[in-house]
Order: structure tokens, then C-alpha cells, then sequence
């Protein structure tokens, strides 16, 4: 049943051949006899000033087009020959131009509601095929509406979001500091994740060392998963290649083998910047909508900075200077997931100006101001000037103009002094994913005065 009200319908259209023949033979049969009934000596209303006669093949040319005005028309001059011809009424001479007339008029009427006829025709059928369209329409809107309805409650009942579960197994990693197999620890929070962000449904976390699978027994298990077996293609691709692999979805959607059914949809692996696997998810099953390129990606981000947070847990890589070394390591990540994924990361060279307490207060407001994904770094130059690099993920050049508007809003409300007003040297470098990432510090190093020996 169509949810739209149909529009009026076209009755000449509607009614039958058979319908329509009837009604030309007694309209046409009508009028004589009706002129019969009012005068027997003149049916056919020669003798009137106004040609009566000519209503019964007009009507039907009206309505239903030439052919059925013609065969009226037809029907009528064959009743006037046969009357005159054989002294049926009183004619004093047979009407030639008057059946001319009718005759021609009658074809110009049943020409022009033919020509109409076809028009509505044509358009009835455009407008049938735009109910249609606009039906399929308003069913695919109702279903987009409830489906964002839905996801609309999905959210609101959501409590955490995806910066404050990763501070949160930050805090997890931290508290088990300087311990062993972290991976296991923090495993369930890592599938949490993943089930909350990515859809995943069912998933397993399987720990990886030397490049070697420890053991088939998952580290922990999210939903209904099946075994695995430790020599699964995906498996050995992901350990031989550090990289995300996944089946292609229309592969798999077609696929009736229910063995093939079983095996993994992607296998992601949990490393860090330097390469160093720590596991594998390994991942069972998740809504179709949600297995495409896009969530993959962001998956792998996610595993990406957890192999992060479980490297720095596990002091897996010690720095000469505590703060350089966890920036350039935060920076280096910045690059990998630029060149992998197409995240967009900007980096910001900040030389503030010599006067030591003009220079704090803007160093507190710029650190003050940094978002929970946002690094810094502070260094002085040979000037003895303060120079703040800021690493900022996911902020492209668009997004940092309006970083800087808001900052600039800032040092009016707190120091009386516009962005364009204060002497602060400012580099920008867009994250690209080709940066070597010492040719890149060299650079900037050079731009803001510091000397990179005393670093």
C-alpha cells in the first residue's frame, strides 16, 4: 500500500474499449431520437437556428477522440442519406454542406482531444514513475530515520569518549609500570574499545613474541569466538608484515562455505613506532556496515597507539633527555600515522618573545590550552628565548586557523595583547608522512636558533 495519497485519476483513460463504443452508439442514437420526440417532422433539427445535431458526434469526440467522433459522425450521415433517400422525414434537398460541416468539425475536435489525450497520457506516466520514486524515497528515509534514531540513543548512552578510554588504559598502562606482560593486563580494556568504537562483536587478542605466536589461547575474548588456528594465513601475513589484513567483504557476503565462514574477517596488529609486535586482535565478526576501509583504519590507530603505551609501560626504549625523547617519539607516530592512514598532524614552532614575563605568561597559556591528544615541548634557544613546539594530531592547516583565532581571543581577554601584536616566531609544518623526522627537527632547529648539541 503506498504511504503517498494518489492523485486524481484520468476517467476518459480509465473506461474501457467496449465502455466507450456503447456509449458513442447510444449518444449518437439519442439525439435523433430525442429530436424525433420534439418534432417527428424534423429529427435531425435542420429547420432550427442552432445545430443540435451536431452535439451527438461532438461529445464523443470530446471524450474519448477521432475514432469515436468519426464513427458517430458516420453513423449520423448514413441516417440523414437513408431518410432523404427514402422520404423517411420531410428534406427538401439533401444537406451536403450541412454533413461537410458536421463532418470536418467533428475530425478537428476528435484531432485536438486525441493530441490532449496523449499528453495526459505521457504525463500520467512520468507521474507514476515519480509516486514510485518518491515511495522508495520516503520508505529509505523512514529507515535512515530510525537508523539515526537509534545511534542517536547509542551515543547518548555511551558515558566514555575516544580520548577519555585511551587516557583511560593510559592510566591502566601507568599503574603497571616497570611489570611484565602488560599486553595481557590491559588486553579486555583493549576490546572494550575496539567494541565500543569499531563495532567489532567478536574479537580475540592472541600475544606475539619474536615474531612468533606465543600460543593459540587468547589473552582475552570478546563475544562468541571460534578457534583459531596458529597457522590462519591472516595470522601469519600481519606477524611476517606488521601490517593490518582483512578479507575483501563482498568475497566474504557471498561465501556459503560455512568453514570459510569461521575464519577471520581482519587481523590487526598492536605494535609500536619502532615496529616491535606485541599482538595480534584478531577479528571474528562485525556488522557489514561497519566492515569497510574507513573503521579498519581507524582500528589500526587505535591498536597502533596502544603498542605505544605499552612500550613506553614496559620502558622498552630509555631517552638521554625524558622530554625530547617522548615528544620525538609522539612526533614519529604522528608521521606513521600520516603516511598509513591519512591522519592529519601539525607541527608548531613557537619562539616567544625575550621578555621573561611576558614569555611565562604566554608559555602557561599555550600549555594551559593544549587538547588531551596535543604534545609539547619546551626548549631555550641560543638567544635565550623560549621556544614551545607543539605537536597537534588530528588538526589539519583549516583547523589550526582557528586554533590560532582562539588564542589570539585569549591573549586579548588575559593580557590586554593581540596574537599579531606580541613578537612570536611562528613555523608551521604540515604533516605529510615523507618527513625524516631528524632532517625535519634540523630544520626547525635552525628556524628557532637552537642548538641542537646542547638538546
Amino acid at each position: 500500500m503506498s504511504i503517498i495519497r494518489g492523485a486524481p485519476q484520468t476517467s476518459r483513460i480509465r473506461v474501457s474499449s467496449s465502455d466507450a463504443w456503447t456509449e458513442t452508439i447510444l449518444l449518437t442514437l439519442f439525439v435523433p431520437l430525442l429530436g424525433y420526440w420534439i418534432n417527428n417532422e424534423d429529427p435531425f433539427f435542420f429547420h432550427y437556428t442552432f445545430p443540435w445535431l451536431l452535439f451527438a458526434s461532438l461529445l464523443p469526440a470530446i471524450r474519448y477522440g477521432f475514432s469515436y467522433g468519426f464513427a458517430s459522425a458516420i453513423i449520423l450521415i448514413s441516417f440523414i442519406s437513408l431518410a432523404w433517400k427514402f422520404e423517411l422525414v420531410s428534406i427538401d434537398y439533401f444537406p451536403s454542406s450541412y454533413i461537410l460541416g458536421l463532418l470536418i468539425f467533428t475530425m478537428i475536435i476528435g484531432e485536438f482531444t486525441d493530441m490532449w489525450l496523449r499528453k495526459l497520457g505521457r504525463e500520467e506516466v512520468i507521474n507514476s514513475s515519480q509516486r514510485k520514486r518518491l515511495d522508495e524515497f520516503t520508505r529509505n528515509y523512514q529507515m535512515l530515520k530510525v537508523s539515526h534514531d537509534r545511534l542517536e540513543n547509542r551515543l547518548a548512552s555511551s558515558t566514555h569518549s575516544l580520548r577519555e578510554s585511551l587516557i583511560s588504559l593510559k592510566i591502566k598502562a601507568k599503574e603497571i609500570e616497570n611489570q611484565t606482560n602488560v599486553l595481557e593486563k590491559v588486553s579486555p580494556d583493549i576490546l572494550a574499545i575496539l567494541s565500543d568504537f569499531a563495532y567489532v562483536q567478536s574479537a580475540n587478542i592472541f600475544q606475539v613474541k619474536s615474531e612468533t605466536l606465543i600460543s593459540t589461547k587468547p589473552l582475552a575474548t570478546l563475544g562468541k569466538s571460534a578457534l583459531i588456528d596458529s597457522f590462519n594465513p591472516m595470522l601469519r601475513k600481519t606477524i611476517e608484515t606488521g601490517r593490518l589484513v582483512s578479507i575483501n567483504s563482498e568475497t566474504y557476503d557471498l561465501d556459503d562455505n560455512p568453514l570459510n565462514k569461521n575464519s577471520l574477517l581482519a587481523t590487526v596488529p598492536v605494535s609500536d613506532t619502532e615496529g616491535h609486535l606485541w599482538g595480534i586482535v584478531a577479528i571474528q565478526e562485525m556488522p557489514f556496515v561497519a566492515f569497510h576501509q574507513e573503521n579498519l583504519q581507524l582500528i589500526a590507530v587505535i591498536c597502533g597507539h596502544i603498542g605505544d603505551q605499552i612500550s613506553r609501560a614496559e620502558q622498552r626504549y630509555s631517552f638521554d633527555d625524558e622530554k625530547s625523547g617522548r615528544f620525538l617519539y609522539f612526533l614519529k607516530r604522528a608521521i606513521i600515522d600520516r603516511k598509513q592512514f591519512g591522519i592529519e598532524t601539525i607541527l608548531l614552532a613557537l619562539t616567544l618573545p625575550q621578555e621573561e614575563e611576558l614569555s611565562n605568561s604566554i608559555e602557561t597559556l599555550l600549555l594551559g590550552q593544549m587538547r588531551g591528544l596535543d604534545r609539547a615541548w619546551v626548549q631555550k634557544n641560543t638567544e635565550n628565548k623560549t621556544v614551545v613546539f607543539l605537536l597537534m594530531p588530528l588538526t589539519s592547516v583549516i583547523e589550526y586557523k582557528g586554533y590560532q583565532e582562539r588564542i589570539s581571543m585569549l591573549f586579548k581577554e588575559r593580557l590586554a595583547l593581540a596574537w599579531a601584536d606580541i613578537e612570536i616566531e611562528s613555523n608551521l609544518r604540515e604533516i605529510t608522512g615523507k618527513e625524516n623526522i631528524d632532517a625535519l627537527m634540523g630544520e626547525l632547529y635552525e628556524a628557532t636558533r637552537i642548538d641542537e648539541k646542547k638538546i
